[in-house]
């Protein structure tokens, strides 16, 4: 027997990563017009390749795949017009509805083919790839095990795609929402891979927008597309994205009325302005799919040891940073799940806290089992990006680790598409790392950290009592169950400490005061197409 899945029948939630939320109408035109600011450049439009916050935000405004978030935080059909799921739960048939990409080229199901095989490819740079992984095969296609022809992945015709599982996945409409599982135009890639990597002729959409222009590093203008199947909905004739890295330059120009939202994830709100912003009443925040946190480098000494990192992570005084560093109500991060995806009403996980000397006796006994002391491993590296709250929090951690254990650490400030590649390749001993959730299950944090060779699980850890947690967790059809199943492996994870937690997020914005009709999930996707300044 198959279940026929139609419309707002799927619930659940995604983070889209759109953080915007503002619309302005100019002055001389009746144009419905939003101005955003992005920190920095999109290091790449391309949704196949895309790993980051920013370039995620901007491909959720450029495409749209087979289903997407509502406004009630359920997933719909978008490019689906229908979804057939198998008996066992392990096959998907979804049937296209006819749309066009923005040349008028029928979007098919050989675009989705494309694009996901295309990431599954051994040599393919796809930080999103582990996503695809419950596909049948796609694991063992990365890792160039089988052909990519054996992943469940098939074009019976244009408009039928059929998606076979290695196992049930809960999740896998909601995977299905966020840009990693958008097509591209195979008919322009296949002939052009750098299809993507400036606008011209070659980049089309098939999303509520495409690109007018981009002058990189000063600002990307997009434009209704036309061509968009669900074009009546959308309220919006432009965005226009500012490239904006200072965020006090921001903020000015939030206040001079030329941005009309600012804030997180894709810009920053100056931390001396919180203050400030909050005695007035403009700061906007609620609790996010969103964590940050410090990624030990598990493959290089000490922290190879666990008890080395236990005692720098436990060391780290969260209460503080939230209170006088970001300033904006956020949990003190204890526990590896952020708080808004706790779905078990009696959660079992019971975090442990060392005192200030439990933390040296426990460096000192990592240190002796490595053979290693104080000078051998001085001086410690933090990376960050070029920000203004990830360099307070390291000032703070590393004059914290001085006084505490007596070692020296320095900070290392490299732009972003530097930060983001020696994330990838593992290449730093502490790094500051942001984790925005992609759907509203805790198996969204655990997944990343289920295999070491996962481009995102920066900190190269692996577990194999993790992996067999996770694995079982398919099969438990039990929703509290299954969730108290997965509170084990987050468990292993604080027990093991291979990444020291910092705070989970809040959502964090200003707007401005005439925009009405605007939607921002608890987990961070932001719905604009129908914002309207009255």
């Amino acid at each position: 027997m198959r279940t026929l899945i139609r419309g707002a029948l799927f619930l659940g939630h995604l983070s889209l990563l759109l953080t915007f939320s503002s619309c302005s109408k100019n002055k001389s035109t009746s144009k419905q017009i939003i101005r955003l600011a992005f920190s920095s450049d999109p290091p790449t439009l391309n949704p196949v390749r895309g790993g980051d916050v920013i370039s995620s935000t901007a491909q959720f405004m450029l495409f749209e795949g087979l289903t997407k978030m509502t406004k009630e935080s359920s997933t719909t059909p978008a490019l689906a017009k229908s979804i057939v799921l198998s008996e066992d739960k392990k096959t998907y048939i979804f049937l296209l509805k006819s749309v066009a990409w923005s040349d008028g080229h029928p979007v098919t199901a050989h675009d989705f083919v494309y694009a996901w095989k295309q990431m599954l490819s051994p040599d393919f740079p796809a930080p999103n790839a582990h996503l695809l992984y419950p596909i049948l095969n796609a694991k063992q296609a990365k890792l160039g095990q089988v052909p990519l022809d054996d992943v469940g992945i098939k074009a019976k015709s244009d408009k039928l795609l059929i998606v076979t599982l290695e196992k049930p996945t809960p999740y896998f409409l909601e995977l299905t929402s966020f840009c990693s599982f958008f097509p591209i135009p195979s008919h322009i890639a296949k002939q052009h891979p750098n299809w993507a990597d400036k606008p011209g002729e070659l980049f089309v959409t098939n999303g509520p927008f495409s690109i007018e222009s981009y002058s990189i590093g000063n600002e990307l203008k997009l434009v209704k597309n036309t061509l968009y199947h669900n074009k009546q909905n959308v309220s919006l004739d432009e965005i226009i994205v500012k490239i904006i890295d200072d965020p006090m330059t921001a903020l000015l120009l939030f206040e001079k009325g030329e941005i009309d939202f600012l804030g997180s994830p894709c810009s920053s709100i100056p931390s001396d302005s919180i203050p400030s912003l909050k005695s007035k009443n403009l700061l906007i925040h609620q609790p996010l799919g969103a964590s940050s946190f410090f990624s030990f480098n598990v493959n290089h000494p000490p922290f190879t040891n666990t008890k080395i990192r236990k005692a720098l992570s436990h060391t780290i005084n969260r209460e503080a940073i939230v209170q006088f560093i970001t300033q904006v109500n956020e949990s003190p991060m204890i526990t590896a799940i952020p708080t808004v995806l706790k779905k078990a009403t009696t959660p079992s996980i019971k975090p442990i806290h060392f005192s200030k000397d439990e933390c040296q006796t426990l460096f000192e006994e990592g240190l002796k089992e490595l053979g290693l002391t104080r000078e051998s491993i001085s001086p410690l590296t933090i990376t960050i990006n070029e920000n203004d709250i990830p360099k307070k929090i390291a000032q703070e951690v590393l004059s914290e680790w001085k006084k505490t254990f007596d070692i020296d650490v320095s900070i290392e400030t490299v732009p972003t598409k530097s930060y983001l590649q020696k994330l990838y390749s593992k290449d730093f001993d502490i790094a500051y790392c942001q984790l925005v959730v992609h759907y509203n299950d805790a198996m969204n944090i655990l997944e990343r950290f289920k295999h070491g060779s996962n481009i995102k699980n920066y900190c190269g850890w692996e577990n194999a009592e993790f992996i067999k947690i996770l694995d079982e967790s398919s099969y438990i059809h039990n929703h509290d169950k299954r969730i108290h199943h997965l509170e084990k492996a987050e468990q292993i994870l604080l027990d093991e400490m291979p990444f020291s937690p910092i705070y989970h997020w809040n959502e964090v914005y200003i707007e401005n005061a005439n925009v009405k009709n605007i939607f921002i999930s608890p987990i961070g996707s932001a719905h604009f197409e129908n914002c309207k300044r009255i």
